[in-house]
């Protein structure tokens, strides 16, 4: 019986994959249909495993050639790395190891460039499917110059404040820095306030249900701000903060890069993030920031704790090295790895 539910299970998922790839299929025909431009590369820059096979599809259904070279950007690792450096994949990304093989296999006059946002992932995939990934950096389009020079007027002025921005899910640990919040002392919570994105409410795996926290609501030193509309909202968020916090867990940004991560190192904006994750391999090359133990909401506010502390030296270290990650994930710089790419 068991077996036969799995089986359903399995057929059902792969009816919703096939949907979903013929749909993203014909919505690309038809937008080229109605343009009569011909493009030398198409670039999808944000590609998840369900989009192989339209892909594919499209790249052999464009007689014309009119799509160019497809370079297809991956963003979602398909497994987790072992602590004895090897990746673990699930049963349930067979049906995708094996899409991703095929549609590799038939893509013998390399139309079709695979890369990912993170050498992390691009290493992960070339193990999970036998085929070479290339790394192409996120671009970053905030204006590093206008930022620092409108924070500089109130960097030495407790209290703190820190922000996080990004969709409300389970990965995004706000659950957890709701209680890392909670467990700050009376001095530590007087001298910080923060602003934290809420786009929507999410359960945990255990079937507990995370909403704003009543308690904190109630705190005017806490800030609840809603799903920004346009990216001016973001910018302007960015200028009002003095420090990021990242309460992602761990395991599912191993690999997986983190753009807000980037924006923070691009405005000078120190960051606590979770040890074990992609996020400490990016700073320890670009901005600065303190570590701490993925889900674990005592690290979490010691490691707030340590950056009050050491903020002036953590500040000047991440605006020093703006200009780095300016240059590293710039325009300029993806478009000569797409250059490079496709020659």
């Amino acid at each position: 019986m068991h077996d036969q539910s799995l089986q359903t299970s399995v057929l059902s998922r792969l009816r919703q994959i096939y949907t979903h790839n013929r749909t993203l299929k014909n919505d690309i025909i038809s937008w080229l249909l109605e343009t009569e431009e011909t493009f030398d590369v198409t670039i999808f820059p944000s590609t998840r495993l369900e989009h192989i096979w339209a892909i594919h599809w499209l790249q052999r259904c464009d007689k014309k050639k009119r799509l160019g070279k497809i370079i297809a950007i991956l963003i979602d690792a398909p497994g987790s790395r072992q602590s004895d450096g090897t990746y673990r994949f699930a049963k349930s990304t067979l049906p995708f190891r094996c899409s991703l093989r095929a549609v590799a296999r038939a893509n013998k006059n390399k139309n079709i460039i695979f890369a990912a946002e993170s050498d992390g992932i691009a290493r992960q995939f070339q193990k999970f499917s036998g085929y070479h990934f290339d790394y192409l950096p996120h671009v970053t389009q905030i204006s590093s110059e206008i930022i620092w020079r409108n924070r500089i007027a109130h960097e030495s002025l407790l209290p703190l404040t820190f922000g996080t921005f990004g969709f409300t899910r389970y990965d995004k640990g706000l659950d957890v820095l709701h209680d890392a919040i909670k467990l700050l002392s009376g001095n530590d919570r007087n001298d910080f306030r923060f602003r934290l994105q809420w786009t929507g409410d999410y359960h945990l795996p255990c079937g507990r249900w995370i909403e704003k926290d009543p308690e904190l609501m109630q705190d005017p030193k806490i800030t609840y701000l809603p799903a920004f509309s346009d990216s001016t909202q973001y910018h302007e968020q960015l200028k009002a903060i003095d420090a990021i916090v990242l309460p992602y867990r761990q395991g599912f940004y191993q690999e997986r890069m983190s753009r807000v991560a980037v924006d923070a190192s691009l405005v000078g904006l120190p960051v606590v993030y979770p040890r074990g994750t992609w996020l400490e391999e990016f700073f320890s090359s670009y901005g600065a920031g303190v570590a701490f133990n993925s889900e674990d909401p005592r690290s979490l506010a010691a490691a707030m704790v340590i950056l009050k502390e050491n903020f002036h030296q953590l500040a000047d270290k991440s605006r020093s090295l703006i200009h780095k990650t300016r240059a590293d994930f710039s325009a300029s710089a993806f478009f000569e790895k797409i250059g490079k790419l496709i020659r």
